[in-house]
Formats: C-alpha cells, sequence, structure tokens
C-alpha cells in the first residue's frame, strides 16, 4: 500500500534499466584483405515509471558488415565498408525516458509531476557504404 508523499517502489525493479542484456559479435577473415562481421544485440523489457506501469518490451537486433582494404589498389591503409545495421528490420524502443512521480491513485492529482514517460523508436533497417582513405 501506498501512502501520500511516498513513491509505491518496493520490490520494483529499476527503471529504464533491463534484467537482461547481451550483446555478441563474430568476424571471419577468409583473406586478408576481405573481413566478414556479423552482431547481434538483446535487450530484455525495460519499465518507464519508477512504480513499474508502464514499460516497452524486450527487442533484439541483428547488424552486418563488410570490409575491403584497398591496399593492393595502391591505397594502403584505406579501406570500403558496407553495414547493413537492423537487417531484420525490428521495430524496437531504443531509448526510454522514465516519469518523474507515479501514478495517481483514483484520480488523485500528484504534485511535481512535470513529464510523463517517453520512448524513442530505434533504427529501421539502415544500410551505409564508408570509403575510409588514409594518407
Amino acid at each position: 500500500m501506498w501512502e501520500a508523499g511516498l513513491a509505491p517502489t518496493y520490490n520494483k525493479q529499476l527503471s529504464e534499466t533491463p534484467l537482461w542484456s547481451a550483446t555478441g559479435r563474430v568476424v571471419y577473415r577468409p583473406f586478408d584483405a576481405l573481413s566478414l562481421g556479423a552482431s547481434a544485440k538483446y535487450v530484455g523489457k525495460r519499465f518507464q515509471t519508477e512504480d513499474n506501469n508502464a514499460w516497452v518490451p524486450d527487442y533484439y537486433t541483428l547488424n552486418v558488415d563488410i570490409e575491403y582494404r584497398l591496399d593492393g589498389f595502391g591505397l594502403p591503409n584505406s579501406l570500403i565498408r558496407f553495414n547493413a545495421d537492423n537487417i531484420l528490420d525490428k521495430h524496437y524502443f531504443g531509448s526510454v525516458g522514465t516519469q518523474t512521480c507515479w501514478t495517481p491513485v483514483n484520480g488523485q492529482q500528484t504534485n511535481g509531476c512535470t513529464t510523463m514517460p517517453f520512448a524513442y523508436e530505434g533504427a529501421p533497417r539502415t544500410f551505409q557504404v564508408s570509403l575510409v582513405a588514409r594518407y
């Protein structure tokens, strides 16, 4: 039970922080000039309020990249890189913000509530080509 002036946070999960997250990356280099990479990321459910009344679901993303070194073309220490981020085009919330107070009970006004919980949508499937030229 809660009392006026106290947020009901006993036994609640810390807001904006998942219980579980994991990331990993593998790189395969079939020969010196070529590098193939893949990375995966998992982020668990995150609460947006201190009383755990609002939350965003868990998500995972998969990214791949190809890198080709251009030393053989007379461009030492230069490379061309292709990245594909969120290749499965998952819808997710990359960033969440917490509410600065707790949810009013029975329509009561709660002083000090200046914001509501928010979430920013994560990046959709994105492709990028980069040329890195060192001279």
